[in-house]
């Protein structure tokens, strides 16, 4: 609707008086319906759960993706990373843990007890980092420059699979509030 038709119109109360002219008799509680529905844009969802829980199934999950994707790719012929492969992960993870013996699920479920009381190993540690430190750090800035209107150039270390030490910057200025990028000036 034209926003100025909106501001013209008479508001008409649930009990039928009215108080503005309204040319299609709507009540108040539509417009009230409608603008909570469309008035505020909802908030991004942040790259990774911090507080997460792990589970038998995460667990496994974990330790044995690589023999997942493996799994995936010889059954239905797509790689990993290509299109229509996350249609087949939730069926092929469910059948890995499915097929698992007692021992195993109760080997995973101490794991995962484990990793909730004490944090997760270091090959397991590189991997989520290796993935998600560039989404992470990017929520991290773009949030506080909404919230502070900070500007932040970070410096991130961690340890790779093989023990090495990786070191990142991450600048993410320029794509936040029409700043300028400290890597580059």
């Amino acid at each position: 609707m034209d926003a100025e038709l909106l501001r013209s119109r008479k508001l008409v109360s649930a009990s039928g008086h009215s108080r503005w002219q309204c040319p299609h008799r709507v009540h108040v509680k539509v417009y009230r319906k409608w603008l909570q529905n469309h008035g505020e844009t909802k908030k991004a969802k942040p790259p990774i759960t911090l507080g997460r829980r792990w589970t038998y199934r995460s667990v496994v999950e974990s330790l044995r993706k690589k023999e997942l994707l493996k799994t995936i790719e010889d059954k239905t012929g797509v790689k990993a990373g290509e299109h229509g492969m996350m249609n087949h992960y939730s069926k092929y993870l469910t059948e890995m843990v499915e097929s698992l013996t007692p021992k195993e699920v109760e080997e995973a479920t101490q794991m995962a007890i484990e990793w909730n009381k004490q944090g997760v190993p270091a090959e397991v540690q590189s991997d989520i980092a290796r993935r998600k430190s560039d989404d992470i750090l990017q929520y991290v800035a773009k949030e506080m420059f909404k919230r502070a209107g900070m500007r932040l150039f970070m410096l991130s270390a961690w340890k790779n699979e093989k023990g090495k030490l990786m070191v990142s910057s991450h600048d993410y200025n320029d794509e936040i509030g029409k700043g300028e990028s400290f890597s580059q000036s």
